[in-house]
């Protein structure tokens, strides 16, 4: 479906379309996967898929994120972060894995943690720019 597809049984239940535009903080407890443009943060507790032609500027946690449009800002995934061949990413990733594909851009740093103190940090900081969120 729209060019990403992931390994889960996991079904993607928010869409926002390649010819949508939303601005704001956006939290999820299902999957979610983005096709148009995003401005905000995004606070999404399964997976979050971004599309190939997708336009994100916002910071991100999630559970896992598979990335194959453009992301400015940073992520932060509890499980997976995973860079498909099309993405770009201009910001800090934080995850116990990260998988990457060759083709990808990528400007900023890499922390493969599995919940240390940094992570902790990182999680707090963006937490702290979606308003405090704590689920």
């Amino acid at each position: 479906m729209l060019g990403i597809e992931f390994e889960s049984d996991e079904s993607v239940e928010t869409i926002i379309g390649p010819e949508t535009s939303f601005k704001g903080n956006f939290d999820s407890e299902d999957s979610v996967r983005i096709e148009g443009e995003f401005r905000g943060t995004i606070d999404c507790r399964q997976t979050l898929i971004i599309g190939p032609e997708a336009d994100i500027n916002a910071d991100i946690i999630t559970e896992r994120a598979i990335i194959g449009g453009r992301v400015e800002g940073n992520i932060v995934a509890h499980d997976k972060i995973e860079i498909r061949n099309t993405g770009e990413i201009f910001g800090d990733l934080t995850a116990p894995v990260l998988q990457i594909e060759k083709g990808v851009v990528l400007e900023g740093s890499c922390t493969i943690n599995t919940g240390g103190k940094e992570a902790d940090k990182k999680v707090t900081s963006i937490k702290d720019k979606l308003g405090g969120t704590n689920k």
